[in-house]
């Protein structure tokens, strides 16, 4: 986080260096999150096909 006194105990490059690392690791963050919604939802698709095709053979037992 950005602390308008940090850069009094703490040279500048050091300062830079900190952000850079706070910033990788909101990237990574939000990846892991993006990463995590993409398979809940592949998750939920492929849950979804499968109760289509349960009822698809609900219906065909159905009209025998």
């Amino acid at each position: 986080m950005w602390n308008p006194f940090l850069h009094l105990c703490v040279s500048p490059a050091h300062v830079l260096q900190m952000e850079i690392v706070a910033m990788k690791n909101l990237v990574i963050g939000l990846l892991l999150a993006l990463t995590t919604l993409s398979l809940a939802a592949c998750n939920t698709v492929r849950g979804a096909g499968q109760d289509v095709e349960d009822a698809g053979e609900a219906v065909q037992d159905a009209a025998d």
